[in-house]
């Protein structure tokens, strides 16, 4: 175990500032790192790391569920299509469709793996569970290795802790990274930034994965409560949800293309795009290939416009929704 806080734990212990977001003055450049040589998708550096990853990444959920869930020829399309964009960060978890999803992209990369970051995910928190996911996750995406292993959907503070107590899922991460088996750790969820900031203190992650949107800013805040930090630890920002789940575009509470926008226009690394269509994969490439930073009195009118759906049903996956 390298990490000293870990070990303490186990055993025994339990975007710029025109965004609002005061960046160190030496991360402020990092943060926005854009390589804009292919005149495509536009990149950013993945925290701490030499990675360059491109701000639109396909999540995986999609592809086993909605119309792409009945097809699998679409879903092989979704994927196929995002390598040819030039979409080169892709993300899965163990659990979505009870594995099919990591099926289904495992056959659509074969040919591809070298050129693409891949991450999945586990829910474990005890380490033989966790192993026996990792073993079966890098089965089904046919590859013998991953880019990015994350702990999944971390719930609470305690819930986190349990992932650092002795003989938790943090012990296969480790031993899997020295084996090369996993080149960088991080961890997700989208319940409560409590237990992101928790995780961030036991351990000095890679990524972190959670929730960005127009509406998050009014209520149980990642923006408000982690991003700042992970900018000041130079951990890459993974943003999730920033459709809420689909809720912004259904409630019409915002144009799906200026939420996005919006996103983009905090320091984060990649937005984790779910699309249940070639269509929708192309609109969404279209609106970062078209990128333009927020200025700050435009944060400024979006969050006047969104206040009013504070603690609503429109972010139903955070704490006391």
């Amino acid at each position: 175990m390298q990490r000293r806080k870990f070990l303490k734990v186990a055993t025994g212990s339990v975007v710029g500032t025109k965004l609002g977001i005061q960046l160190p003055h030496n991360l402020q450049a990092a943060a926005h790192e854009i390589d804009l040589r292919d005149h495509g998708i536009p990149k950013r550096k993945l925290g701490q790391t030499d990675e360059m990853v491109t701000i639109i990444g396909l999540g995986g959920a999609h592809i086993s569920m909605g119309p792409a869930s009945k097809d699998e020829s679409m879903a092989l399309q979704i994927v196929h299509r995002a390598i040819d964009h030039g979409i080169n960060f892709f993300d899965n978890a163990h659990s979505y469709g009870d594995g099919r999803s990591e099926i289904l992209m495992g056959k659509a990369l074969k040919g591809h793996r070298e050129k693409i970051f891949l991450m999945t995910k586990s829910d474990k928190r005890n380490a033989k569970a966790a192993q026996t996911e990792l073993d079966l996750s890098l089965k089904r995406l046919s590859t013998d290795y991953l880019d990015l292993w994350q702990f999944h959907n971390v719930t609470s503070v305690e819930n986190t802790e349990q992932i650092f107590f002795k003989g938790g899922a943090m012990e296969v991460a480790l031993k899997a990274k020295e084996a090369g088996k996993v080149r960088y750790i991080g961890v997700t969820g989208h319940r409560d930034p409590a237990a992101h900031l928790r995780a961030m203190e036991l351990y000095d992650f890679d990524t972190v994965q959670m929730p960005l949107n127009v509406v998050d800013r009014h209520y149980l805040s990642f923006e408000k409560q982690v991003l700042a930090k992970l900018v000041e630890k130079n951990i890459g920002v993974l943003a999730m949800k920033s459709l809420a789940m689909g809720e912004i575009a259904k409630q019409k509470i915002f144009k799906v293309e200026d939420a996005l926008r919006y996103v983009w226009s905090l320091p984060v690394s990649v937005l984790i795009s779910g699309c249940d269509s070639p269509e929708v994969l192309d609109q969404n490439v279209a609106s970062s290939k078209m990128f333009q930073p927020i200025s700050a009195d435009e944060k400024a009118d979006i969050l006047n416009q969104t206040e009013v759906h504070k603690g609503t049903s429109v972010e139903g996956y955070k704490r006391n929704i």
